[in-house]
């Protein structure tokens, strides 16, 4: 989340070159995320499906200790942007407000205007959502849980790229018609979670076989970073970049992750990351609260140092907002749910 915390903070800079700065920022960040959720998500649903045997509260609990992790900060981060709106420091509140409690905004459609980093929220829990209950659909044919899982995976998998493909046809916005469309883009999650599933298949002794494998998928990155580096009137025309570009994305992205799994960092470092993968998901809901604010009382700036104190002001806020609502929202409500509905013995905790 820190690349799209980044991508945000150069809204205080003008010109070409901070445009697609921002752009690569904020495509990679969000992609990023895509695949990693993906991929740690999965593995806690495998250990959730081993020796499953039908019982519907297994993945009912999944599902409800999923929500409890993404749900409660959602609600206090769409109330504040409401009370932003309602000063009419951010984009009107839509009438189809009541669909941003279900996470269907954007599910076959453009994602309005009001909360704008909400979009990649909604895919992320119609996964938690589809993933399961689909899973289940399959298993009560096969009653087998990874042959139903794989099948599972390639469904959705495909499934959302067949949309796609129509959407692509037809869309002239490559960023609103395409890449912010809920049911478009669940694949980007699944490639992760078909990571997971890889990552756990191959044996301890066959590690290599990943590590050259995180290289060959990892090969495919500077070709998606040139495509978004054409900006918006390219990729607004290319077929290309409307389908093509988030699977070479989001493997890519797998690569590093499968090279990244074996990288050893200092302790002072890996402490530092550490934090901020925690309070990553508070970061990326209030980073554009934060920033409408800022705006609107302090303005953009006119030389280059105010410019600089402005995105250091930025960057100083979105931590200190996010470490708040961490601790009093998101752990709170980790505590709870670990309370009433622990993860037994094999689930993590994320």
């Amino acid at each position: 989340m820190m690349l799209v915390v980044i991508s945000h903070s150069l809204s205080f800079v003008p010109g070409n070159t901070a445009f697609v700065a921002k752009l690569l920022f904020g495509y990679f960040g969000v992609e990023v995320f895509f695949c990693l959720s993906g991929f740690l998500i999965g593995g806690i649903f495998l250990d959730t499906i081993k020796g499953f045997d039908g019982a519907p509260s297994t993945l009912g609990r999944f599902m409800t200790r999923r929500w409890f992790r993404t749900i409660p900060n959602y609600y206090f981060y769409l109330a504040a942007n409401l009370i932003i709106a309602s000063y009419g420091w951010a984009a009107p509140v839509p009438t189809t407000l009541g669909k941003y409690l279900v996470f269907t905004q954007n599910l076959f459609a453009p994602h309005p205007s009001f909360f704008p980093e909400a979009w990649s929220l909604a895919i992320e829990e119609i996964f938690y959502f589809l993933l399961p209950l689909c899973f289940f659909a399959i298993w009560a044919i096969l009653r087998k849980p990874m042959v139903a899982l794989i099948v599972t995976l390639t469904l959705l998998l495909s499934a959302s790229m067949l949309l796609r493909y129509y959407g692509a046809v037809e869309a002239t916005n490559w960023d609103e018609q395409v890449r912010k469309v809920a049911l478009f883009r669940i694949d980007s999650l699944m490639w992760g979670v078909l990571l997971a599933v890889l990552h756990r298949s191959v044996p301890r002794n066959r590690q290599q076989l990943l590590r050259a494998a995180g290289y060959i998928l990892a090969a495919g990155l500077p070709l998606a970073i040139y495509t978004v580096a054409h900006g918006f009137a390219w990729l607004n025309t290319s077929f290309f970049a409307k389908f093509w570009l988030f699977p070479l994305t989001s493997l890519s992205i797998c690569g590093v992750l499968l090279l990244g799994l074996h990288v050893r960092l200092p302790r002072l470092l890996g402490g530092a990351i550490g934090f901020i993968a925690r309070i990553s998901y508070s970061m990326y809901l209030s980073n554009i609260a934060v920033l409408l604010v800022m705006i609107r009382l302090l303005g953009f700036g006119e030389s280059t140092y105010d410019k600089l104190l402005r995105i250091s002001i930025f960057f100083g806020l979105v931590i200190i907002v996010s470490t708040i609502t961490y601790y009093l929202i998101e752990k709170s409500f980790l505590r709870m749910r670990d309370r009433f509905f622990p993860a037994g013995r094999t689930l993590q905790t994320a």
